[in-house]
């Protein structure tokens, strides 16, 4: 086993004892089930900045980078779209619809786990970060584009009245953004060619903030989880796999080969970065959608939970075959 393999490892069993710990904190009578909003609200608006801002000061200013802007969009709208008339025919009603809807277009593609699987297993490891970081960007402006809309028509009607626009807004022109103008001010400070402080890498601050995320990621999702609604969900839990670990890998090799037939090759590096996050499982953002939405939050937490676990059986083996 390579260091960076061990280094994902130790990584993923730090995720899963948060998640545990999370649990147990609201089954113990610790801390409210309500907790888990203000830990979530404070890991996106200062870790996730923090880490936004300083993986993309390194991207790497490649014309050929413009790929992320055509390709990530359709990670997230064509699984999204194709889940829909899955769920239907499986008996979903219409929060339960538009809650697979959201949870199939987002993957956790961050610094939670697919950006610290690309850190740890692709060279050089701060380009293929700041590649992954970009990505995931891509993915939350997406979201608002695509899922949304999806989301606010299977919404039970509590936020009906509410314009798209005015949605995008909210989304946009609050704190929860941050992370977004953070990836902003990263790229700028690329662009401005500003040196990166060598005293981050020195003292491992990326690694730091990198579990400081799982910690308030994964546990906050453990506050509110229940596993005994799995056993509702079996049929979901296929769907969601099917559409995470079937169709979108090969939308996007087919998305990617596309770009060479047309003589604009995805560079190796991003196309090893959108490859490995083709294959992640779904989302925070799935179940953040399914809250916005009044859709079926618990339905979310389950298939979240269900999903990172079949990830863990099979895809997670190949990544580490194939790049490990």
């Amino acid at each position: 086993m390579s260091p960076r393999t061990a280094q994902f490892l130790v990584f993923l069993l730090f995720g899963a004892a948060a998640l545990a710990a999370g649990h147990a904190a609201r089954t113990r009578g610790w801390l409210r089930e309500s907790a888990s909003e203000r830990i979530h609200f404070h890991t996106i608006v200062w870790v996730w900045s923090a880490v936004s801002v300083l993986s993309l000061w390194r991207i790497p200013l490649d014309p050929a980078s413009l790929w992320l802007v055509a390709i990530v969009p359709l990670m997230v709208a064509l699984p999204a779209l194709a889940t829909v008339p899955l769920a239907r025919r499986l008996g979903a009603n219409g929060a339960e619809t538009g809650t697979l809807a959201a949870c199939a277009g987002t993957g956790n593609l961050g610094f939670t786990l697919g950006g610290y699987i690309c850190y740890c297993l692709l060279d050089p490891a701060g380009e293929a970060l700041a590649y992954a970081v970009a990505v995931v960007s891509m993915q939350t402006v997406a979201a608002i584009v695509f899922l949304y809309p999806l989301a606010e028509h299977y919404s039970p009607g509590t936020r009906r009245g509410i314009s798209l626009p005015r949605l995008m807004g909210e989304s946009l022109w609050n704190a929860r953004a941050l992370p977004l103008y953070a990836a902003l001010a990263g790229v700028g400070l690329r662009f401005a060619d500003a040196p990166f402080p060598a005293w981050v890498d020195r003292l491992f601050v990326l690694d730091a903030l990198f579990y400081a995320g799982a910690l308030g990621g994964y546990g906050g999702i453990g506050l509110r989880l229940r596993v005994a609604d799995s056993r509702a969900a079996l049929r979901y839990h296929a769907l969601m796999a099917g559409a995470r670990f079937l169709l979108l890998p090969v939308l996007t090799a087919v998305l990617i080969a596309a770009a060479g037939v047309i003589g604009r090759p995805v560079p190796p590096l991003l196309a090893d970065v959108l490859r490995i996050e083709a294959l992640m499982p779904t989302a925070i953002m799935g179940v953040m959608i399914a809250n916005l939405f009044a859709l079926d939050a618990r339905l979310a937490s389950v298939v979240w939970l269900g999903n990172t676990i079949a990830f863990a059986i099979v895809p997670l083996p190949l990544i580490l075959w194939l790049w490990g």
